[in-house]
């Protein structure tokens, strides 16, 4: 993915990280969890069908796409997610 112009995928987690990336997205699936990456133009939901696709690769390979941070996001999850288990972990060799 590291040197994606356009991606075309039917995974939800790879929406995600292709936003965070500044990666154009195809999305070749019916519908989708987390509709915000097509909110804030990283990504089109185009269907199955073949020509869908195509015509939405080429749509995303003439536009321009900046990385787009969630408005919640801080870019702390990791470190709020690794403390208490670290903790726990220290604990539990303490004992």
């Amino acid at each position: 993915m590291e040197h994606a112009v356009v991606l075309v995928t039917d995974s939800g987690g790879i929406q995600e990280e292709t936003r965070w990336r500044g990666i154009r997205c195809v999305t070749a699936r019916e519908n989708m969890e987390q509709p915000v990456t097509v909110k804030v133009g990283t990504n089109i939901l185009v269907g199955t069908r073949e020509e869908g696709i195509r015509q939405a690769a080429r749509q995303q390979l003439e536009s321009r796409v900046s990385r787009a941070v969630p408005e919640a996001s801080d870019g702390k999850s990791a470190r709020r997610s690794l403390n208490p288990i670290c903790r726990e972990i220290k604990k539990r060799r303490l004992l």
